[in-house]
């Protein structure tokens, strides 16, 4: 059967489940999934999202952090607020080479910007998805986006499988292993919903010892250009004792971005860490004064003894002569000359 006749099979049969044909269900669901996941992304990625976490186990237990996040055309914003005032904690921006981790700290002097960090791209990216997982759930897991994990020369996907449920339709679920030096290194399942964008539903992978790490996600009925806006995710931890929720994400509020916004350039922050002097930030006007001292000293080196041969160390009508006990000059100071020279 070919993938085209599949895919009409699964339409006309959206209720059923079990495994089909592997070879041809994949090929359906890759021509499914890969362009609406771009269409998930892109609607994620312009996006300004008000955010809450709890964290329900670990050292931070029954505390909660907020966080705004702000993304447009490939660069990210998130700024974690105090819940008590709405003040900011702290900041990670993604732009390009110019991408930063902003320390703040109220001891400072001035809006608590202590120190601006340059960071790799990829680096700050991947804090930022571990800090913030809504506006990056409904189409990727573990840091990594799902279609390019399920696309990877390495992934094999073992099972694409129909059934329906009652609050999202038709749900499709995708059995996935990645091989690494022809074994199997890890394996996980996702869920997706086939009639709402195939955003995430869930998604889990298997770890040792027959230990799962997941996260599940739920949507509102509202919609951004037909994708369905995230409402609440948990991550989960499954052992042989039960599954445990460890963290709920909340989104608050959140809205549609179609203009840049003017928060991706941290030139602001540098300017105030600059002024608070509460920690080392390497600049460009800091390596352009080094160097400027640099060819200062080099200058002098070159120069004064080549003054000093042909004129002397202090000059025509200065003092040359010995200084101090047994000098004939004990009257005069070598930046003055004799007295009486006046």
């Amino acid at each position: 059967m070919t993938s085209g006749a599949i895919a009409l099979v699964l339409a006309s049969l959206g209720t059923t489940s079990g495994p089909l044909e592997t070879a041809a269900t994949t090929a359906w669901f890759l021509n499914s999934y890969v362009p609406a996941s771009r269409r998930v992304e892109n609607v994620y990625c312009h996006l300004t999202m008000h955010a809450a976490t709890e964290y329900l186990a670990g050292p931070r237990q029954g505390s909660t952090r907020h966080i705004r996040y702000t993304g447009f055309d490939g660069r990210y914003r998130i700024d974690s607020l105090r819940p008590t005032d709405g003040d900011c904690t702290g900041t990670m921006i993604v732009n390009g080479d110019d991408s930063v981790i902003i320390h703040r700290d109220d001891s400072c002097r001035l809006r608590g910007v202590c120190r601006v960090e340059t960071a790799p791209p990829d680096i700050v990216l991947d804090q930022i998805r571990l800090s913030v997982r809504l506006p990056f759930a409904p189409w990727c897991f573990c840091r990594s986006s799902i279609r390019r994990m399920l696309l990877d020369e390495s992934t094999r996907i073992f099972h694409v499988g129909l059934e329906t449920d009652s609050r999202y339709g038709r749900v499709c679920d995708v059995d996935w292993g990645i091989v690494d030096h022809g074994r199997m290194r890890q394996e996980g399942r996702f869920r997706f919903a086939v009639d709402h964008s195939w955003v995430l539903l869930e998604g889990s992978m298997e770890l040792e010892s027959s230990n799962h790490i997941g996260i599940t996600c739920r949507y509102d009925d509202r919609t951004i250009s037909d994708v369905p806006v995230i409402r609440t995710a948990e991550s989960w931890f499954r052992d042989a004792a039960g599954r445990k929720t460890f963290r709920r994400y909340r989104c608050k509020t959140c809205a549609a971005v179609t203009a840049p916004p003017n928060v991706f350039d941290p030139m602001i922050e540098r300017v105030i860490a600059e002024l608070s002097g509460s920690g080392p930030v390497h600049s460009r006007w800091q390596y352009s004064v080094a160097a400027g001292v640099l060819g200062l000293s080099l200058l002098c080196a070159v120069v004064l003894p080549f003054y000093w041969r042909r004129r002397g160390p202090f000059g025509p009508g200065l003092v040359s002569g010995p200084i101090g006990r047994g000098g004939s000059n004990t009257d005069a100071s070598p930046l003055r000359g004799p007295r009486g020279s006046n």
